[in-house]
């Protein structure tokens, strides 16, 4: 089954209908669109039932911190799990170099 989940999570104040970041879910394997502004990302992924090790690919439309910044929280998550030998997987990053660039200097 696919579907796509809003996550709204584009800073830590957003409100439910406020949404920059999503999932899409083919068949339990995690596609992230943007990552949000906030650790909020990893808070609702877990809300919603899915585990991070789902996730298989992320991708980041833009440069703007509502979009970003959400990243540096999930890469904290999958350095724990990974530790843990829960996430034991690649998980591909799918950016401009605009992306790669502000993430790599923050």
């Amino acid at each position: 089954m696919q579907k796509i989940i809003m996550l709204g999570t584009g800073n830590g104040g957003t409100m439910e209908i406020y949404n920059t970041c999503f999932l899409i879910d083919y068949d339990n394997k995690l596609f992230l669109v943007d990552t949000g502004g906030s650790i909020e990302v990893v808070k609702r992924i877990y809300k919603l039932g899915y585990s991070m090790s789902d996730i298989k690919n992320i991708f980041i439309s833009h440069s703007h911190t509502d979009h970003i910044f959400g990243i540096f929280w999930l890469f904290r998550e999958f350095y724990r799990l990974t530790k843990q030998g829960i996430v034991n997987h690649k998980i591909n990053l799918y950016c401009n170099d605009a992306v790669y660039n502000s993430i790599k200097n923050i």
